[in-house]
């Protein structure tokens, strides 16, 4: 769930029916089971000479998050796709920012500084060398959003806990082996998401209809 923002995320649902199909998950299966996911932290430039980013509800989110029992947030900043590049061609006026290291991390430790405040521990998702440069007092660790101890503690039987060797293991990923049930291209996503790596679609033909990019 990340802030509303029509200009990164077109066709997602409003925050409060986001919020209000949080609440639904933590009451049917248990706030212990969920894991609030804020992906992709963004950065970006729409051509009016400002920096901007999509952070402007996550407190908002957190504060919702905390109020249903949720322990955990994960989070990282958004990765530069060649993918990416190519859906904003038509949009020489808006472009995505990589924001320099230092800025990273004084990010982080801001909003782990908040969510600590709500029982929320903060992860990392891919990001091993920003979570290297945190300080030393930082309790921020890198994610595993298959995690099959977790799987194991609320729900028991024996699953294994060796890494997924198929993802990104070199960048930090700590997700265990899984079976993908779905296909990004025979089961599309309509969100439209300027920032999305997994959508084969650019969305450029607007709401209702997609675009292949390959």
């Amino acid at each position: 769930i990340n802030s509303d923002n029509t200009e990164l995320e077109p066709s997602v649902p409003p925050l409060r029916a986001r919020l209000d199909q949080l609440g639904y998950l933590c009451e049917r299966f248990g706030s212990r089971a969920i894991t609030w996911r804020f992906d992709p932290i963004c950065y970006f430039d729409t051509g009016q000479g400002s920096l901007n980013d999509n952070l402007d509800d996550f407190y908002t989110i957190a504060e919702k998050a905390a109020q249903f029992g949720i322990e955990r947030c994960i989070t990282s900043f958004m990765d530069h796709y060649p993918k990416i590049r190519r859906r904003l061609s038509s949009r020489p006026e808006f472009r995505f920012v990589d924001p320099p290291l230092s800025d990273k991390i004084r990010t982080i430790i801001a909003l782990e500084k908040r969510l600590c405040t709500l029982n929320i521990h903060l992860t990392l998702c891919c990001e091993k060398d920003l979570i290297g440069a945190l300080p030393p007092d930082s309790a921020v660790a890198p994610s595993s959003c298959v995690p099959s101890d977790l799987l194991m503690e609320l729900y028991g039987g024996r699953i294994s806990l060796k890494r997924d060797t198929g993802q990104r293991i070199k960048a930090g990923c700590g997700c265990k082996v899984s079976v993908d049930i779905g296909s990004y291209r025979d089961q599309p996503c309509y969100h439209n998401c300027l920032f999305c790596y997994a959508n084969p679609s650019s969305g450029v033909c607007g709401k209702g209809g997609v675009a292949s990019e390959e």
